[in-house]
């Protein structure tokens, strides 16, 4: 959810330079199922513009009426949906409403929290009850600091709290420069990743096969073997056996949350072999962890699928989730 709340915070300095108010509404708790869990945010201009989602598109008109209330007299509100009644989701959703009012020093100091990956909280104050009340609220906790998000909001000790991790946004790294490369890097980009293609060399016109707004172009030599970290995925996909070769010879110490190598099982043993053959006093046991052929058994066939089949393998080992129909699974979707 983090790439979520940067379009958040990003569209809210866009209001601000404007000098157009904003409320933040947040689904704190939830009792039974929803389309999506808690923590989910969405941003509301004066004007009736939306920035996020709190479902498919069904409570956000509700949600919309709802903050016209805040925006008229400037306290947060707790607001309950029953998706039992109309959406047939059997769920009850609590979502607090709040004026968003950052000043210009918190906005900074989230944003480089962000760039600089680290991790910090959003602690929402709430009750269950559908009311108004300046103990509502939420605030950003990092570095024993507390930040609030509106001016009006108590810090105290209330009956409810909700607090959520924000983790860096997660980040897929692309040593290859071939067309299914950069269908990757378009699959991954659509689903908020942070994407970046390391390239043998940028020559002009490259970047045009990039459909993707946001992904980074960057040269071998550019690649920073130490910038890695449990929110950074791999995936080596170059179409050269030499090539492949001699980024395993430099990938080896890397700590990543997945490695994966396009390929069948044998190239994989074979760069096996011929890396233990080049440096026997190394162990390469890294090559255990590896996802090598990369990518789930869905039946892709094209770079659009194979990119999908990718990208839904990371999936599963970052949510450690073992991969099934969902009419096969007996508890919750969300945990």
């Amino acid at each position: 959810m983090t790439h979520e709340f940067i379009k958040i915070l990003d569209r809210y300095h866009y209001y601000k330079n404007k000098n157009e108010k904003t409320v933040l509404a947040s689904v704190v708790a939830l009792n039974g199922s929803s389309y999506r869990s808690v923590g989910v945010r969405m941003l509301i201009s004066e004007s009736g513009e939306i920035t996020g989602a709190i479902s498919a598109g069904c409570i956000e008109k509700n949600i919309l009426k709802e903050s016209a209330v805040v925006f008229s007299n400037g306290c947060a509100r707790m607001f309950q949906y029953d998706g039992r009644l109309r959406l047939g989701c059997e769920g009850m959703l609590h979502i607090l409403i709040e004026p968003l009012q950052l000043p210009v020093a918190t906005l900074t100091i989230l944003k480089t929290c962000l760039k600089k990956r680290f991790y910090f909280n959003i602690v929402s104050q709430y009750h269950l009850a559908q009311e108004t009340h300046n103990c509502l609220g939420s605030y950003i906790a990092y570095d024993d600091k507390k930040f609030k998000l509106h001016e009006r909001l108590r810090l105290k000790s209330v009956a409810k709290k909700y607090s959520q991790e924000i983790p860096p946004v997660f980040r897929l790294i692309i040593i290859g420069d071939e067309y299914d490369a950069f269908k990757l890097a378009t699959c991954a980009e659509n689903i908020g990743w942070q994407v970046t293609i390391v390239v043998k060399r940028i020559t002009e016109g490259l970047d045009k096969n990039i459909e993707a707004t946001d992904t980074i172009l960057i040269q071998e030599e550019q690649l920073a073997f130490g910038d890695f970290d449990e929110r950074t995925a791999l995936v080596l996909m170059t179409h050269n056996y030499a090539r492949d070769l001699y980024f395993l010879e430099r990938l080896e110490p890397v700590n990543v949350c997945y490695f994966g190598i396009l390929g069948p099982a044998k190239r994989k043993e074979r760069l096996y072999y011929d890396l233990m053959e080049k440096w026997p006093e190394k162990d390469f046991l890294f090559f255990n962890t590896l996802y090598a052929p990369v990518g789930l058994d869905i039946g892709a066939e094209t770079p659009e699928e194979i990119a999908i089949a990718i990208v839904a393998e990371i999936l599963t080992v970052i949510r450690d989730k073992k991969p099934i129909m969902l009419k096969n699974k007996t508890e919750a979707i969300h945990s």
